[in-house]
């Protein structure tokens, strides 16, 4: 079985703000990232495959137009939901934000992240059907290197941490077998 983590592309963002759960629409630049991630799947002949995605706006845009691309539908998954920060969430980005990303009470940690995710993927895995799943950076990110045993990045979104974490319009690939991770692979369109 295969699992296609993808997480959402670019996005608009002229006030240059935490978006976390925000309604921020996918930018141009997004939008054709996603058609040819879209185009993708249809090249592999990965048509019709089931795609859950995240409900924030960003990750449905993405869902959509893969969905066009290859015949599927989408269904909404709040486990998929970017990590709540509404600390941040709005407020504009600067490099010293990074280090206190999950530091205040309201934000929610890591592990709780981590765990959501997990039952996510376990549900996933009793299916034990192909699918993509849509969502965002935080999460993604923290599922994937939880899966392949390495360490978080931290600070998370450190310009440092880059190579790390998953990407904009990045797709990652889990097979698996015997409800085990046996492969994985990191591509950009």
């Amino acid at each position: 079985m295969k699992i296609y983590l993808v997480r959402h592309a670019a996005y608009s963002n002229p006030e240059n703000v935490f978006a976390f759960h925000l309604p921020v629409y996918l930018s141009i630049e997004g939008r054709d990232h996603v058609q040819r991630i879209g185009e993708w799947f249809k090249t592999n002949d990965l048509t019709s495959l089931p795609i859950m995605s995240s409900p924030i706006v960003r990750c449905v845009q993405t869902s959509e137009i893969i969905a066009g691309h290859i015949g599927s539908n989408v269904t909404l998954d709040e486990r998929l939901v970017e990590v709540a920060n509404p600390v941040l969430q709005g407020t504009s980005m600067s490099p010293e934000h990074w280090s206190i990303e999950d530091a205040h009470p309201d934000t929610e940690t890591l592990e709780q992240v981590c765990n959501r995710m997990f039952n996510w993927l376990d549900d996933i895995i009793a299916a034990d059907q192909d699918i993509v799943g849509v969502s965002h950076g935080t999460p993604l990110t923290v599922l994937y290197n939880t899966l392949i045993d390495q360490p978080l990045p931290r600070p998370l979104w450190s310009p440092e941490q880059t190579p790390k974490n998953i990407q904009r319009g990045e797709i990652a690939i889990l097979t698996i077998k015997d409800r085990r991770l046996i492969d994985h692979e990191r591509i950009i369109i």
